[in-house]
């Protein structure tokens, strides 16, 4: 209890530190989002519903600087965090194996705060957006990660809130099963080619898959609708471009302010040199090891993730944003935890906020003056 609450003391300073530094409203599509949070309908399964009164006391299209909305939002993103966190928690410990050692549970509670740290995570969580819910569902969901029940159920969860980072999470979901059997059936070689093939395919057929499944039940109505907004509604083709749709993903996933188009480049450096750094480290692990599965838990959800990040944004041009993948970040620290202590991979997360930070200081003061 006291590791936890000292957690949330750091994270609540973290989030309204960052706040503060942030230009406002410098988020996706911040206008319509803040509109749909006070005025459409929403589920009762969405806790906006319960906030939209309070909300709307408050105009949030005014981009002056004020302490006390800013408050407002550190503090209902604190609070999803903390319930959201604290209620899988009780059902993870009320419903696991109990003959099972807590040792064994690599995904848990300690890694998946260390995942918070993470500063495309910490700055999507403090989006004013109903994603915003569906994000923390998704990113705790990996305290269920050895269950595909659990994690249908976290799918069901978001689905009232926004169709499409549910689709992503199913579809998240649907790569697991085909990356588990895969690494059982085939190993890690024949895996890691059908994630290069599944990048190929996808760079190809790009929006014609869905068009291709436009057929199928229950997802070939929206996929067709998706399909025909974009190709005879909007021309995002020519916004984003389909090589370049990856490389979006990548570098919003670390950090990037979309409304200024303000780049990291610094972060993004340092990030690429630790992941060659990191898949070697996991490579001389993985190969030094006398049983060679041992990892096949940890390595079916970094290939289902690299394959979504991949994918899906050719596939999906306006889902090319991280809002939608950085969920996965977690269960790439699955993996990282094979090779590295949490020391390690804790101390990898204070270097890049110190990065990001003193960039976000640096623009603060050049404003300023």
């Amino acid at each position: 209890m006291k590791l936890q609450i000292k957690f949330f003391l750091k994270y609540f300073l973290l989030l309204f530190c960052a706040r503060l530094l942030l230009p406002y409203g410098d988020e996706p599509d911040f206008d319509y989002r803040v509109f749909s949070i006070l005025f459409f309908e929403k589920s009762t399964l969405n806790p906006f519903v319960y906030f939209e009164l309070f909300f709307r006391q408050y105009d949030w299209f005014i981009s002056d600087f004020d302490l006390e909305k800013v408050l407002i939002r550190v503090s209902f993103t604190f609070f999803l965090i903390y319930s959201v966190l604290n209620l899988f928690l009780f059902l993870r410990s009320t419903f696991r194996d109990k003959k099972t050692a807590d040792v064994k549970y690599r995904f848990n509670q300690e890694l998946l705060i260390i995942s918070l740290y993470f500063p495309g995570v910490w700055y999507y969580l403090g989006v004013f957006a109903e994603e915003q819910y569906t994000l923390v569902l998704a990113l705790c969901s990996v305290l269920f990660a050895k269950s595909l029940f659990a994690l249908s159920l976290v799918g069901v969860l978001m689905l009232p809130i926004d169709v499409g980072s549910a689709i992503l999470f199913f579809s998240f979901i649907i790569l697991t099963c085909v990356f588990r059997l895969s690494i059982l059936k085939r190993g890690y070689l024949f895996s890691i080619v059908l994630v290069l093939a599944f990048a190929i395919t996808s760079a190809i057929l790009s929006m014609k898959i869905l068009d291709i499944i436009s057929s199928l039940p229950l997802i070939g109505e929206k996929a067709a609708h998706i399909y025909e907004q974009y190709t005879e509604i909007y021309d995002v083709n020519e916004k984003y471009p389909i090589y370049y749709r990856p490389i979006i993903t990548f570098i919003s996933m670390i950090f990037y302010l979309p409304e200024s188009r303000v780049f990291f480049p610094v972060a993004y450096l340092y990030v690429f040199i630790a992941l060659i750094i990191g898949i070697g480290k996991i490579i001389k692990t993985i190969s030094h090891d006398a049983e060679i599965k041992k990892y096949s838990f940890e390595m079916t959800f970094a290939l289902t993730s690299i394959t979504l990040i991949i994918c899906f944004p050719m596939i999906l041009p306006a889902f090319a944003n991280a809002k939608y993948y950085v969920f996965v970040i977690p269960y790439i620290f699955l993996l990282l935890g094979c090779a590295f202590d949490f020391k390690k991979l804790i101390i990898f997360n204070l270097i890049l906020n110190v990065l990001v930070f003193v960039q976000l200081v640096v623009m603060k003061v050049i404003i300023y003056f």
